[in-house]
This record gives structure tokens, C-alpha cells and sequence, in this order.
């Protein structure tokens, strides 16, 4: 019988730290929602970037807008080619306000489209949008023409 008690007690301990467990975990991830959603305000989105830009190239073209502290050039998983845009992230949110400003700018002879980063939102992909899917126009030979009474007067 004391046997069976410590057993309960142990599984009781056991039960005890898996909720504590589970409840720091979920502090985590919302802290770094939370964080996520910040440094989102923080950052910019910039397409049209030459395909032979490096980070440092782009960096010092925005630093007159503020302290930067990531530069990501997104690369095609397949290929490690560039996709032909980044993101910025800066400091302070005024450098955001400060690199909108650059918006058409010419950077290596292209005008930089400068936007605001959007946070992306799960299941806001494209798809769970419905897609119009074009059909192609054929002159139907060999078929019959959908009348509804016969042109022949059988």
C-alpha cells in the first residue's frame, strides 16, 4: 500500500512540473510573437534590388535613415539565386518613417520600391483564395450545337 502512495506522489510531482513546463513554454512563443510583430514595425520591404547586390551594399545606402540591424536578401531555395528583394530591419521605428522617404530612389541604375514590411498571416496564402481559371476558346469541331429545337425539322 505505501508502495502504491509514493507512486502517486512521484506521478503527482511528474504532473506538476509538465504543467510548469507547458506554461513556460507558451510564455515563450507569445513573447516572441510579440517580438516577431515589433521588429516587423521595424522593417521595410525593398523589391526591385539588383540581382548582384550584397547586404553591405544596401545597408549603405539606407544608413542615412538610421541604425540598421539586419539586411536579408531573399535567395530561391532550389537555385541560391536572388529573388530580387530584401528586407531591412532597423533600430528605431522612425527609420522606417526615414526609408520610406528613399521609395524610387535609383540604386545600380533601378528605381527600389520601399514599402512597409506586412506581418504575414497564417492562412492568408493563396490557397484559400479562389483563382480564375482562364479557358481556352476553341471552335468545338465535331460537335453539335446545344439547340433547343432541331434546325432540320425532323
Amino acid at each position: 500500500m505505501e508502495d502504491l502512495q509514493n507512486k502517486l506522489a512521484v506521478l503527482e510531482e511528474e504532473s506538476l512540473k509538465l504543467q510548469e513546463m507547458h506554461e513556460q513554454v507558451s510564455k515563450t512563443f507569445e513573447n516572441q510573437k510579440v517580438d516577431k510583430e515589433e521588429s516587423d514595425e521595424r522593417s521595410v520591404y525593398v523589391g526591385n534590388v539588383d540581382y548582384q547586390t550584397k547586404p553591405k551594399e544596401l545597408q549603405e545606402h539606407f544608413q542615412a535613415c538610421g541604425t540598421i540591424l539586419r539586411v536579408t536578401i531573399l535567395c530561391d531555395k532550389y537555385t541560391g539565386h536572388p529573388k530580387g528583394f530584401a528586407y531591412l530591419e532597423f533600430m528605431e521605428k522612425s527609420g522606417v518613417i526615414n526609408a520610406l522617404e528613399l521609395n524610387e530612389s535609383i540604386f545600380k541604375g533601378r528605381p527600389l520600391k520601399v514599402m512597409s514590411k506586412r506581418t504575414n498571416m497564417p492562412g492568408l496564402s493563396a490557397r484559400g483564395r479562389r483563382r480564375v481559371i482562364a479557358r481556352r476558346r476553341s471552335r468545338r469541331r465535331g460537335r453539335r450545337p446545344n439547340f433547343t429545337y432541331s434546325p432540320y425539322q425532323y
